[in-house]
């Protein structure tokens, strides 16, 4: 559903770029995702360091996106589905902020993974970032398309539901040496 032109054109200026720059958030974040699981899977530590610089550029356009909204919001005061697109792009933003953190993460410690022999383990990762990204990609395809079924439906139905809440590569992995060979983090 494409949304409607407005009297104000400056409106529709701001939310159509807002809205870019959000979409523009979701390609580096699936860029940077992909070569950290690339850079572990094929143990390349120049995809890795490719991953890790994304980051910066999606926190710029995270904060970038938060400002455009707030000053949409103060200028405009928009209601009901303006509101609504304010809003869901500037929560959708930081969501792929923290995709990307986490593309940084992976990143950081397939370099470390990648200084020592190859764990099998690793394999058994595919399945769920397969899984993951389908996800994601349906979460910007109803993004974009404005499609409120499809956004419900996102992650159903789910194979990975089955093993008391785990699919058996995530079983196998968590049983696995895998895990504790992976540093634990604080929080």
């Amino acid at each position: 559903m494409i949304a409607p032109k407005h009297i104000l054109v400056t409106f529709d200026e701001a939310l159509s770029s807002l809205r870019n720059n959000v979409l523009m958030m979701s390609s580096l974040t699936e860029r940077s995702l992909e070569r950290a699981i690339n850079g572990l899977m094929q143990r390349d530590d120049d995809l890795c360091a490719n991953a890790i610089a994304d980051d910066e550029e999606i926190d710029q356009l995270e904060k970038q996106v938060d400002k455009d909204g707030i000053d949409l919001l103060l200028r405009f005061q928009p209601v009901a589905s303006d509101l609504r697109r304010v809003v869901s792009a500037m929560k959708l933003s930081s969501n792929l902020e923290r995709m990307a953190d986490q593309g940084t993460n992976i990143a950081r410690r397939a370099r470390k993974l990648n200084q020592h022999p190859a764990l099998a383990e690793t394999e058994l990762i595919m399945p769920m970032y397969r899984h993951a990204m389908a996800m994601f990609k349906d979460a910007i395809d109803a993004y974009v398309r404005e499609d409120v079924e499809l956004a419900r439906g996102v992650g159903r139905p789910a194979p990975y539901r089955a093993n008391g809440g785990r699919s058996e590569p995530i079983a196998r992995l968590s049983e696995s040496d895998f895990c504790f060979a992976m540093p634990r983090t604080r929080r």
